[in-house]
């Protein structure tokens, strides 16, 4: 069975889950000493054998004398039910339940026998986790991540950067915004290539060291407040803006890469993302205009290394697809296979569109993880192999936090870590 898709569910009501375990809700005894005992399940294969994530995956068990009828039939994890989705004499299928372990006792009890089979040691992963004792976040406005996996949050209700090394231990402070600055809040932060953390803050661009955490404004303001930014392999920041796509160039000077204007209306850029020789940007327009694409995602060619873009490009309709009041588009990003990751700020957490031919208009949108991925989320930060940092922004305090999830596939290159 294939890997199929959902959204965020807390760690801390999979920890109610987990310690329930203890007393798992087993059926009735199964043993009628006045009945004639029926032949034992047996057991010959557990697939897949790895790599499966808890509440998202389907799981083939295969052996002999299940019940035909799946009510007779009860499939435990470390002693959590599985739900049984299909069923045979020879073979049941379910959905992975919401445990975590690496050597977890699969058994399968049915109606009328008075033996379980039994299959050991068998692994399920969790696919997002709140990560890095993030807990008291007002909201991650930036998440970037340097080539050792540590990943640097911009906590903007303390303005100031947390450090959360590797192994996903509790972060702890790496910068404080300086007092008297220019700075006052990030709104978007990203590892640069010359091993500087970047963040911007209005229409300005900071660069903050890595060694003494000191900051650096790069040269002077753009035309409109930057609401996110991407690098190029030559070292460019492209922004999103409202009304343009500026390139900042690395001595800090800027020019309108693109301009996003429609006559007298125009579009809120919200985010950004370099990839495959083009800068992808979503949005929305200023003023409703049924003439128009109300919100969406459009992407421009980068032409040459000074950060000249061609015109823009529809690449997904996103209000075709969530409708007039539908919610907006809080991140993009890509994986290497070109599947385009789109964060949003109600339904669905995350939306994958797979590309059709060398676009994604006619992409069939199908939400990420949707059993165990809550939104809104937004700031997406790819690591360095197979996770992506996101963050869950919520009313809510108690769901507020920093998700690190398991992609099962690596990010499309990124041109501000080397």
């Amino acid at each position: 069975m294939g890997r199929k898709i959902f959204t965020f569910v807390t760690i801390a009501a999979l920890m109610m889950i987990v310690n329930s375990c203890e007393d798992t809700d087993y059926p009735d005894s199964l043993y009628d000493p006045d009945a004639e005992s029926g032949p034992a399940p047996i057991i010959t294969s557990v697939k897949p054998a790895a790599g499966v994530y808890a509440g998202i995956d389907d799981i083939t068990i295969t052996g002999g004398n299940f019940r035909a009828d799946k009510a007779n039939n009860f499939v435990y994890f470390g002693g959590m039910k599985a739900d049984i989705l299909e069923n045979s004499t020879t073979q049941i299928v379910v959905r992975a339940p919401i445990i975590e372990g690496d050597s977890l006792t699969v058994k399968v009890a049915a109606s009328g026998a008075n033996a379980l089979a039994e299959w050991t040691p068998y692994k399920i992963e969790f696919a997002a986790i709140e990560y890095g004792g993030v807990t008291d976040q007002a909201d991650a406005y930036g998440i970037a991540c340097d080539s050792l996996e540590n990943v640097y949050v911009y906590n903007g209700a303390l303005r100031k950067i947390i450090k959360i090394p590797p192994d996903g231990s509790d972060a702890e402070d790496f910068a404080v915004v300086p007092e008297g600055s220019l700075l006052s809040s990030l709104t978007a932060m990203k590892m640069g290539p010359d091993g500087y953390l970047y963040g911007v803050d209005r229409k300005f661009v900071f660069k903050v060291s890595l060694y003494d955490s000191t900051f650096e404004l790069l040269g002077g303001p753009v035309r409109e407040p930057i609401r996110d930014f991407d690098f190029d392999q030559y070292g460019n920041i492209y922004t999103a803006s409202k009304k343009a796509i500026y390139c900042k160039k690395p001595d800090g000077s800027y020019t309108t890469a693109a301009n996003y204007k429609v006559g007298i209306n125009f579009y809120i850029l919200t985010s950004a993302r370099v990839y495959d020789s083009y800068v992808y940007v979503s949005g929305s327009i200023s003023v409703a205009d049924t003439t128009l694409v109300q919100s969406g995602i459009w992407r421009n060619k980068i032409l040459s290394a000074t950060g000249d873009l061609d015109t823009n490009e529809l690449v997904f309709d996103w209000e075709g697809y969530v409708g007039a009041t539908g919610p907006a588009i809080t991140a993009i990003t890509f994986s290497a296979d070109g599947t385009l990751y789109v964060g949003a700020d109600a339904g669905y957490a995350i939306v994958m569109l797979e590309p059709a031919g060398d676009n994604y208009l006619n992409s069939v949108p199908a939400p990420l993880y949707q059993a165990v991925l809550l939104p809104p989320s937004t700031n997406f930060c790819w690591g360095t192999g197979q996770y992506l940092y996101v963050n869950r922004k919520s009313s809510d305090s108690k769901e507020m936090r920093l998700i690190r999830i398991t992609m099962g596939k690596e990010s499309a290159t990124y041109w501000g870590r080397q």
